[in-house]
This record gives structure tokens, C-alpha cells and sequence, in this order.
């Protein structure tokens, strides 16, 4: 139902109660009287209010009666208006969620509803009809401005299972950027190869807005700016794998990269303490351990 024509109908119910409480004084005013003392013609409108109001209050909601009227009992002007004034209280300014807990959403075709009530909008919650692309967040909540390292937590095995960690953690974190990777050497794609050639100018930064490297081909040139461990990217780890020689390429031999980040054997391993070359080309380690690793996000 509109506004207008509740507003409308509002008034019609005003004008039609204000009618009959100059009846009903007049009738006080001779002690008492009943429904049948009534005409037809006033129970007729009477009912006509009534059936104006239901309206308004299937919008209202759920209203208790304070009094309940039956055939030949004595009834007061005040009674009557106790119960309408539940009706006027209620709906000028009053109504709450419990008024309107069952209401359709196909009853509302106009109107902005405000952000902030629906904080937690539920995917499942949503069965039909077509989302305009633009309404949907891409993973992205910053420019692609910078480059981002951050946790990724133990070492997985694979790749492919760092790949999905990196992914969980960049968005339970709000990290930025359109991309995400596990930042380590691998047979198939050197670490300082991750970023792509039109990328490599951007700065690095840890999760906290620290900065790690000026540019990203400045971080594989023997040093960084800023230690892994206090830009915020690793903290309270003692190693990081890698994979990688300081210049940032796969560290081919058997004690390089775990046979192939197999777990066996042996693997080259970082200092998230040094800003020199041993932040990422310390020594190797037994691959068994549970180094952390490091995500890169863009």
C-alpha cells in the first residue's frame, strides 16, 4: 500500500471517530447504551472505520485490543477510544521490528534501504531474480597501486594447497588486489617471476602498510628496505621457505626446493629477521619442518 493512501485512509478514519465520539457523548450523557440502541446506519459506518483501519494494521502488525465488545453490554467513549489510541500510538512513529517481522519483499518497490541494515545478508537468502554486476565487490578493496606480502601460514605440501591457503587468508584478511600466489620459488615459475613484467615498478608493502621494497625488481638486487618481520609480514617465525637464491630464481639443486616441494629432503630457507641477502637465502633446512610461508597479493 502506498503512503498517500494510507495517510488517506488515516484521515477518513479520523474524520468518521471524531463523528462518532460527538454520538457516543450524546449518548453518555443519558447514562448508557448498547448496540442495539444504535441505528443501522451508524453500525454500518461503524464498521466501514473498522474496515479502513484493518488495513492500516495488517501493515501495523500484530495489535492487542484493550477491550473487546459484545451484542447488549454497556460500552464507554473512553473504551472506544482506548482502542483506537492503541491503533494511533502504534502506528505514528511506534511500529518496531515485531510489528513487521512478516512482512513480504515483494511489499517493498520503492525506497533505499540503509546499508547498515543489512550488515550480514546471507548469500542463501538470495533465490531469484538478477544482481546487477556493479552491486557485486570484486576481491579487490583497494587500487592496484602496490604489491602486498603477507602470512600464509605453515607450509602445506604443494603448491596447490598454499595457492588455496593464500586465497582463504587474502580474504579473511581484506588484503588487496585482484591476484594472489604463494611466494616461493617452484620448478615451474621463479619467484621473482610471479609479478608480471608491467607490475614490476610497484612498491611492496607488508599487510600493515610498511614498506618491504621500493619497487619489486628492487627486492631480488641483494637487499630490502625493511625486514619481513618488521613490516608485519611474518612475526615470531624463525625461518621462511623459499626455494630461492637471493636473486630471486629456483634453487635447482637437491637441497633447494624439497624435490620439488615433495617434503623430502631439503629446502632453501629465509630470515624474516635480515635485510640483507639472507631474508630470502639464508641456509636449506629439512623439508619435514614447519616453516612458515608468505603470500603475495596484487
Amino acid at each position: 500500500m502506498e503512503n498517500n493512501e494510507i495517510i488517506n485512509k488515516l484521515h477518513q478514519a479520523v474524520k468518521r471517530i471524531n463523528d462518532l465520539e460527538t454520538e457516543l457523548e450524546n449518548i453518555k450523557q443519558k447514562n448508557s447504551w448498547n448496540l442495539a440502541s444504535i441505528g443501522k446506519k451508524r453500525l454500518i459506518s461503524s464498521l466501514i472505520v473498522v474496515g479502513l483501519l484493518l488495513s492500516i494494521v495488517v501493515i501495523a502488525g500484530t495489535v492487542t485490543k484493550p477491550h473487546i465488545f459484545s451484542d447488549g453490554t454497556v460500552i464507554s467513549a473512553s473504551q472506544v477510544n482506548a482502542n483506537f489510541d492503541t491503533l494511533f500510538n502504534l502506528v505514528n512513529g511506534n511500529l518496531t521490528s515485531a510489528n513487521i517481522d512478516s512482512i513480504d519483499a515483494s511489499d517493498i518497490t520503492t525506497g533505499t534501504i540503509n546499508a547498515a541494515r543489512i550488515p550480514n545478508l546471507d548469500a542463501s537468502k538470495i533465490t531469484t531474480g538478477t544482481i546487477d554486476s556493479s552491486r557485486i565487490a570484486s576481491s579487490d578493496n583497494a587500487s592496484s597501486d602496490r604489491i602486498i606480502l603477507f602470512e600464509g601460514g605453515g607450509f602445506l605440501g604443494t603448491t596447490g594447497a598454499m595457492t588455496n591457503s593464500c586465497i582463504e587468508r587474502k580474504i579473511k584478511y581484506q588484503i588487496p588486489g585482484s591476484n594472489v600466489r604463494p611466494f616461493i620459488s617452484t620448478p615451474y615459475k621463479n619467484i621473482k617471476d610471479i609479478i608480471p613484467s608491467d607490475k614490476a615498478s610497484l612498491p611492496v608493502y607488508g599487510p600493515t602498510g610498511i614498506l618491504v621494497s621500493s619497487t619489486w625488481t628492487e627486492m631480488w638486487d641483494g637487499s630490502i628496505d625493511s625486514s619481513l618481520e618488521g613490516s608485519g609480514v611474518l612475526e615470531g617465525s624463525y625461518y621462511w621457505w623459499t626455494g630461492s637464491t637471493s636473486s630471486g630464481i629456483l634453487d635447482s639443486s637437491n637441497y633447494g626446493n624439497c624435490s620439488g616441494w615433495s617434503l623430502t629432503g631439503q629446502g632453501k630457507r629465509g630470515n624474516p629477521r635480515a635485510t640483507g641477502s639472507q631474508w630470502i637465502a639464508l641456509d636449506s633446512g629439512q623439508c619435514g619442518n614447519p616453516y612458515d610461508s608468505i603470500c603475495v597479493a596484487w
